[in-house]
């Protein structure tokens, strides 16, 4: 049984059997981000990215260049879609390209088209909802970060600067009170 939530089974399944954090996610259905945060809660050291390589020198991918330019520039698969051929994280691939200098394409209406890119889609599952981000992001095999741009460039309040307006409001009502006293 696979429950990233049980603390001894991820133990085992992340640092005994040496499954990294997305194949742990994806062997529970759930997201990269959410098994992350369960690691941290139960205290379970992460591996460094050397020690993760040494994991994988067998059957690497996702290092090679010419691999990695087949499959972006030539059959055009989008990173998500790279990520999960490989097994690794979209934020890897990325970091890849990055280092072998292959230029990101243009992204233009094809994501416009995407429901993430889209205010009312966006609002109803983060606000109405009540999914993260990072859920979000994973859903839609994005990162984070480009939930986070859609949501500024839509004027979509995150729950955050929510919660930091509603504490400003608070203590200027203490110090309104403290003033009429």
């Amino acid at each position: 049984m696979c429950d990233y939530k049980d603390e001894e089974w991820l133990r085992k399944a992340y640092h005994d059997e040496g499954k990294s954090i997305t194949e742990t996610a994806q062997l529970c259905g759930a997201c990269t981000p959410t098994v992350g945060i369960w690691l941290e809660k139960f205290e379970i050291p992460r591996r460094n990215r050397q020690q993760a390589a040494r994991k994988k020198v067998e059957g690497v991918k996702h290092t090679d260049k010419a691999w990695l330019e087949t499959l972006y520039l030539g059959q055009c698969l989008t990173i998500a879609q790279i990520a999960e051929q490989c097994g690794e994280t979209i934020d890897t691939v990325l970091y890849w390209l990055a280092k072998h200098g292959i230029k990101r394409r243009g992204q233009g209406a094809q994501v416009r088209d995407k429901a993430y890119a889209k205010k009312e889609w966006l609002e109803t599952e983060y606000t109405t909802k009540r999914k993260t981000m990072a859920d979000i992001a994973c859903q839609q095999g994005v990162t984070r970060s480009a939930i986070s741009h859609w949501m500024k460039k839509h004027g979509i309040p995150t729950r955050r600067s929510l919660r930091r307006k509603e504490r400003e409001r608070s203590r200027a009502r203490m110090r309104a009170k403290k003033t009429d006293s």
